[in-house]
């Protein structure tokens, strides 16, 4: 469906028309749109959002969610990503609202590649197709009103790798607070900051997924773009987040995994986390520690090429 419809039905409250909105990508979950998208509808006057995807591990609250209103008041659900589940419970998801009709309005997100080829929704959005101009400019008046394309263009300045939704948002967020003053930005941050915001998500997920070979091939392209003290922190983070995601899961303790979860790549949310043990991590982390007493005192920055190789030699089972 058109970007701009779609976004104009997500506005209106006749939920009967078209009670399910499912928004698809190819490779990578945008979770900055979806941030964005989220707190643009919650301050909307029009409908009523309630987030309810810390509940697909709950059948009967969701149910419940979905099958009840408080004084005959219509809301829109927010269901999260479906590709968290496991292939059966997504299954049984899709098929839930494929035939749901009402009274809320459902949202939800899956990768392309896990939506039945048999489902069928009236309102789908391809986030990871090639954006026109015009729907650029729909996906900005949409969430950022007080911009126009014209200010993004401007910051962007034609440039070919702005095409992800992700690097929109970035754009807008930039466009908001810069005003006029765009040239210094635009000469000397918007490289540094676009292109590796992606890199650094495909590098971290290479890096949890143990691709050895696509990982030291997008390490060695994007290790001399930053200094060793922003490394140790970025793996740092990476890492104790890492720990504590698959700690939480492993006491199914699925929403606080969800929110330590943040930074993370979306392939090991998914199922990167099963495959790697805890005191890999830990073990990794203590590692960055010495890298950085070792780095501060005239050590050599390849230390960080020891702690990769460790890594990506060790199983789940060490």
């Amino acid at each position: 469906m058109d970007v701009s419809k779609a976004f104009d039905f997500l506005y209106h409250n006749a939920y009967e028309e078209k009670p399910l909105c499912l928004f698809t990508y190819e490779h990578e979950y945008p979770v900055l749109f979806f941030t964005a998208l989220l707190k643009h509808l919650s301050e909307s006057p029009h409908i009523v959002l309630k987030n309810v995807s810390s509940f697909l591990e709950n059948k009967e609250q969701l149910d419940a969610e979905m099958q009840t209103t408080f004084l005959g008041q219509t809301r829109t659900l927010w269901l999260g990503s479906l590709s968290l589940l496991s292939a059966a419970e997504q299954q049984k998801m899709f098929a839930l609202c494929a035939s749901y009709k009402g009274p809320h309005r459902l949202i939800i997100c899956s990768a392309a590649k896990d939506v039945p080829k048999s489902y069928v929704s009236l309102l789908t959005v391809n986030l990871d197709q090639d954006l026109t101009s015009k729907e650029k400019f729909s996906y900005i008046a949409f969430l950022y009103p007080s911009l126009t394309y014209a200010s993004i263009q401007k910051i962007s300045d034609g440039h070919t790798t702005f095409k992800s939704i992700d690097s929109l948002v970035i754009l807008a967020n930039y466009a908001m607070v810069l005003g006029r003053n765009t040239d210094a930005f635009v000469r000397e941050w918007l490289p540094k900051i676009i292109i590796p915001e992606s890199s650094l998500f495909t590098l971290s997920q290479y890096f949890f997924s143990k691709k050895s070979v696509q990982f030291w091939n997008a390490w060695n392209s994007i290790k001399d773009e930053y200094p060793a003290t922003f490394w140790t922190v970025y793996w740092s983070e990476q890492i104790w987040r890492a720990y504590y995601v698959i700690t939480m899961q492993q006491k199914n303790n699925i929403i606080d995994a969800r929110k330590m979860a943040y930074r993370l790549p979306f392939s090991f949310i998914q199922k990167d986390w099963r495959d790697i043990s805890l005191e890999s991590l830990s073990k990794a982390h203590a590692m960055l520690y010495d890298i950085e007493w070792r780095i501060k005192n005239g050590g050599s920055e390849q230390h960080f090429d020891l702690l990769f190789h460790t890594f990506m030699l060790q199983s789940k089972n060490n």
